[in-house]
């Protein structure tokens, strides 16, 4: 499971996508999709959308890690 979330200055979550559809839908990108190893994936979102607009608000991308029951989470924080 891969799960992409997006939070406001003080670290309050604001949203939660969850699996590749909707991480692909979010930023309109269809190659997202096709990613089968976490690494390339986090690799693709840093090279892509490390400072990204989302629905008109900036976001940088702030982290990635698994948690402990093995979902890959990545981090977007807003400026």
């Amino acid at each position: 499971m891969i799960q992409l979330i997006l939070k406001s200055q003080n670290g309050a979550i604001t949203n939660v996508y969850n699996g590749l559809d909707e991480i692909s839908n979010l930023f309109n990108d269809t190659s997202i999709k096709t990613f089968s190893d976490t690494a390339q994936l986090a690799m693709h979102l840093l090279n892509n959308y490390f400072h990204t607009t989302i629905n008109g608000v900036k976001y940088y991308h702030s982290n990635a890690y698994f948690d402990r029951n093995g979902i890959s989470i990545f981090t977007f924080t807003q400026l």
